[in-house]
């Protein structure tokens, strides 16, 4: 995809992400709080500016924040005629001579060719890496595909507001595990707490159903649901237990999931309390 990057950008362009991973920020400083990251390929709309900083809506889960505008560049949004393939190992390559860098799981490659080409800054590049097509999800996720997805994130350190196996909060890695497999979720937790049905029962849960946890009535955390009898032994916490839980708590980890909350078998406490399964 051809893009220029002349300024100024304007409201209401449509912008592309051309570096491994961006900030999105709250407020238009480098000293704001990171609310979450924009991975290479993905759009976004331009929305305000400020001297040096640009407020951005993402294309894939409307989410709103300010970028550097030295990290901004136009591009030609076409997301309805193209659909992008993703980045589905822990980083992907792109090569061009001697030039290359790295990219993270998540990433989108728009009009990648069967050799791996893609086009973007207005010259050829070879990928290297694996990837899927970005396809709305029509069946069900196999137990052992999803664990497989989760796995890659395993020990990846907490980040809050991350989104990629270099830094990840609990909503960054529910989202981009599941948008691996088709089924696209809003950016935090309460958001995605709306989205989905609810399981009505505790013993009806299964492998891939997400659950959230609350604090003083406030969805404040999120996982994904894995039946024990799914799980290698070397994840089992407790074989007893019917359920554990992948989560991003200090690293993404497993731990117990019972009616009543996540069990961290590292501190022997409940760490969270259980508001409901969707």
């Amino acid at each position: 995809m051809a893009v220029s990057a002349q300024f100024p950008i304007i409201p209401e362009q449509w912008g592309q992400v051309f570096l491994g991973v961006i900030p999105l920020r709250a407020e238009p400083s480098d000293k704001s709080e990171l609310v979450s990251q924009l991975v290479f390929g993905e759009q976004y709309q331009v929305l305000a500016l400020e001297p040096s900083w640009v407020k951005i809506k993402a294309q894939y889960d409307g989410y709103e924040g300010w970028v550097a505008i030295n990290q901004v560049q136009k591009t030609t949004h076409n997301s309805v005629s193209t659909v992008p393939k993703i980045v589905s190992s822990p980083w992907g390559k792109l090569e061009k001579g001697a030039q290359k860098f790295w990219i993270p799981l998540g990433s989108e490659l728009y009009g990648l060719t069967d050799q791996n080409q893609l086009l973007f800054q207005d010259t050829w590049w070879h990928y290297e890496g694996d990837f899927i097509p970005n396809n709305t999800s029509t069946s069900p996720i196999s137990p052992e595909s999803l664990l497989a997805t989760m796995r890659l994130f395993w020990k990846t350190p907490y980040l809050w507001g991350g989104k990629t196996p270099w830094g990840v909060d609990c909503s960054g890695f529910v989202q981009q595990v599941m948008k691996l497999w088709g089924v696209k979720l809003y950016r935090d937790a309460y958001q995605q707490a709306a989205q989905g049905s609810l399981v009505t029962s505790f013993t009806e849960a299964q492998t891939g159903d997400v659950a959230f946890f609350h604090r003083d009535n406030r969805i404040v955390h999120v996982g994904i649901v894995v039946q024990t009898q799914h799980l290698h032994s070397d994840y089992q916490q407790d074989k007893k237990a019917d359920y554990h839980i992948f989560h991003a708590f200090e690293a993404v980890r497993c731990d117990i999931l019972d009616g009543k909350g996540i069990f961290n078998t590292s501190l022997q406490v409940y760490t969270h309390q259980l508001a409901h399964i969707q």
